[in-house]
């Protein structure tokens, strides 16, 4: 947990209570669009993971994700 100190005070608070979200995690580096494409025509999910230089967990997490329409 990330914690902030107030200027004369030294109480101290999570970053969250003062509007700061904190880490929100690494950027993708492939689009879920493009694995849900590849996952669409029938290629494995490993061959997928290969392909596109992820592991198997990325490429089943993608397709978990997947929006409802």
């Amino acid at each position: 947990m990330i914690y902030i100190e107030n200027n004369a005070l030294t109480t101290a608070k999570p970053a969250s209570y003062l509007g700061n979200v904190g880490y929100k995690g690494r950027q993708k580096s492939v689009d879920d669009t493009e694995i849900r494409r590849r996952a669409a025509m029938d290629t494995p999910k490993a061959q997928i993971a290969r392909d596109l230089g992820i592991s198997r967990m990325s490429v089943y997490r993608a397709l978990k994700n997947e929006p409802s329409t």
